[in-house]
Order: structure tokens, then C-alpha cells, then sequence
């Protein structure tokens, strides 16, 4: 690990077969010889049976088309919640997005 980097694991969730876990990092640097110090998030999907890291991709079967109907959902849920409520905004109808 870098010199002045601390990681420390603050979120962690597990279910039968999977286990999530969150890593925050914090890295001091300086802007302007003013000392500032970033974070960053890293989420990894962990299969218990295996041990090995998961992605998306890895949930369904080779070739699959998960994009485009979760991203279906997830608009749908965006433009419900701001049905919902008023002050509530996504850019969902605009820039191709729909």
C-alpha cells in the first residue's frame, strides 16, 4: 500500500452465498500547499463458495443482455420517484436517455 493511504473496510453485507463488502480509502495529498484528503469507494461482490471476486457480468449466463432490462427498471423506479415527489429530479427523458 501507497505511503499515506489507510483503507479500512466500514460496510459489509452477507447473504447465503454472497458477501459484499465496501473499502473506503483515504489518500492525503496536497492542492496549493493546502493539505486535502480524498476518498475513494471500492465495492467488490465476494462468492463465498469460491472466494472469488464477481462482477455483473458473472450473474447471468454468457451473452445475456442484462444491461438493458435493468436499466429498464432502474428508469422506471427514477421516474416513479419523481412522480412521487416534486422535488425529486433525474435526467431520464433527456440527452437519448429514455
Amino acid at each position: 500500500m501507497a505511503k499515506g493511504v489507510s483503507r479500512k473496510r466500514n460496510y459489509s453485507t452477507r447473504c447465503s452465498s454472497i458477501f459484499y463488502l465496501r473499502v473506503r480509502c483515504q489518500h492525503p495529498w496536497r492542492h496549493r500547499s493546502v493539505p486535502v484528503l480524498c476518498e475513494e469507494d471500492y465495492y467488490y461482490t465476494i462468492a463465498l463458495a469460491t472466494g472469488q471476486r464477481l462482477a455483473l457480468a458473472d450473474l447471468f449466463k454468457d451473452g445475456a443482455d442484462y444491461v438493458t432490462p435493468i436499466s429498464k427498471n432502474i428508469k422506471k423506479q427514477m421516474r416513479a420517484q419523481m412522480k412521487a415527489d416534486e422535488n425529486v429530479m433525474y435526467w431520464t427523458d433527456v440527452y437519448g436517455l429514455s
